[in-house]
């Protein structure tokens, strides 16, 4: 019996396979960024349910600067922030979320720009 031959889906390449990408590029997908561990806990029902226990709480406010969500601007958001040391991360055991994943004491609502100032980076 013989197997169907396709052509590499990479853009420009055109090799003729038998299945999926040629070698070349079948190293290039093994290669490809991973998601973050932390996206286990931000697809969670259960982390979109403290999200907003913690923005309720606080007022929907940003708790460094104080800008009420009305005030953002048009690229900014407010988020519920781990205030833990290690953040979201810290909360993982093995890589799976935790209960602490999830408990809004832990949290803080934050602008999208302070939250990331706070993590030494951008979102």
């Amino acid at each position: 019996m013989s197997r169907a031959l396709a052509i590499c889906p990479v853009p420009g390449c055109g090799e003729i396979t038998e299945r999926g990408r040629c070698p070349e590029h079948a190293a290039l997908e093994l290669g490809r960024r991973r998601a973050k561990p932390q996206a286990r806990v931000w697809r969670d029902p259960r982390w979109h349910r403290a999200r907003k226990i913690v923005w309720r709480r606080d007022g929907y406010r940003c708790v460094d600067c104080g800008r009420h969500r009305s005030e953002l601007d048009p690229n900014e958001r407010l988020v519920a922030d781990h205030a833990n040391p290690g953040g979201v991360a810290a909360t993982l055991v093995e890589g799976r979320p935790s209960a602490l994943s999830f408990d809004p004491d832990i949290c803080q609502t934050r602008c999208s720009s302070c939250s990331g100032r706070r993590d030494g980076g951008r979102r």
